[in-house]
């Protein structure tokens, strides 16, 4: 099975009517713990095996959390443009 992780907020306020969707095709849903907004420190217990993480506007997603995400595919986030995505990490280049 693979992983998905999101925060709370993500959860409750945006996927939540979908996330069916997400687990008939085989994704574990994974939501932190953590208070949002989720910083790296938050990310990094709930990263093996995530192969998607959903981000709010206001999480951050790090190269610390990249470069940690081994499985990690693809980074989903609200809002407009990528502010708080580490979009120069450079071990995943391939994806941009």
């Amino acid at each position: 099975m693979v992983r998905a992780l999101m925060s709370q907020v993500m959860h409750d306020q945006w996927l939540a009517p979908y996330l069916h969707k997400l687990e008939k095709h085989g994704f574990e849903i994974t939501v932190s713990k953590a208070t949002p907004p989720l910083r790296s420190c938050d990310w990094l217990p709930d990263l093996n095996g995530t192969v998607a993480i959903f981000a709010n506007g206001n999480d951050d997603v790090t190269a610390e959390v990249i470069n940690a995400a081994s499985d990690l595919r693809v980074i989903c986030r609200t809002g407009v443009g990528f502010d708080r995505v580490d979009v120069n990490c450079s071990s995943h280049d391939s994806w941009i």
